[in-house]
């Protein structure tokens, strides 16, 4: 039997109960400024 570890850097913690999600523009904004959404600065801004 084979095991794979997977390591992830999740940002779990958008499911605080106390952290605003960014709103549609927001996001829409970030889109257009970043040419797309795999930074996480949209996230870490909050």
């Amino acid at each position: 039997m084979k095991f794979v570890a997977v390591y992830a850097n999740w940002a779990d913690f958008v499911f605080n109960k106390d952290y605003n999600l960014p709103t549609l523009q927001e996001v829409e904004q970030h889109i257009e400024e970043e040419e797309g959404l795999l930074k996480e600065s949209l996230v870490l801004k909050k």
